[in-house]
């Protein structure tokens, strides 16, 4: 009888434990950097970056709950108006941006700069770009030519698509 209640409470424990995880699984969020990192060619003004978890501020700038939706064909995020605030308020230098990292479940997946929409430079790598009261585009190269076809894809990295249609803010039109 002890070994049946021990085996019980074992069991109790591996579910709620399992249940805790699976509630963080499939977070997408929007995180600004605790440094500047490095490009991976310093000739490039706003040139390709990587980073890890640890890169990532505490806290995001955009949480789970403010990424409405993602539209895979136009990249283009839904957020809501908190999120939306949010971006509308922040102060990219427009020769340089704001380093970002969109991440699952604080694994970097896609890695850019927050532009201003008025910036001379663009940038070699990804730019989230504001378009709209919450609508913000996820763009590959700014402008959207010339030397994207250098840019390594990540907007169609296996874990953001999955995380998008789990949690069925996937659009595809």
């Amino acid at each position: 009888m002890k070994n049946i209640k021990i085996t019980l409470i074992g069991l109790l424990l591996l579910l709620a434990g399992s249940s805790a995880f699976a509630q963080t699984k499939n977070k997408i969020e929007i995180y600004l950097l605790n440094r500047i990192v490095p490009q991976l060619d310093e000739k490039c003004t706003n040139g390709q970056f990587f980073v890890s978890y640890q890169d990532l501020n505490p806290d995001p700038l955009i949480k789970d709950e403010e990424i409405v939706a993602y539209n895979v064909a136009t990249h283009e995020f839904t957020f809501s108006e908190s999120g939306a605030q949010k971006m509308a308020n922040l102060k990219p230098s427009k020769d340089r941006g704001l380093q970002f990292a969109l991440a699952v479940d604080r694994k970097p997946v896609v890695t850019g700069y927050i532009m201003d929409k008025s910036s001379p430079s663009g940038c070699a790598t990804y730019g989230l770009l504001n378009v709209g009261s919450t609508k913000q585009l996820l763009l590959k190269g700014m402008p959207e030519f010339g030397t994207h076809v250098r840019i390594k894809e990540q907007r169609e990295n296996i874990l953001f698509i999955n995380a998008l249609k789990a949690t069925g803010r996937l659009q595809k039109n």
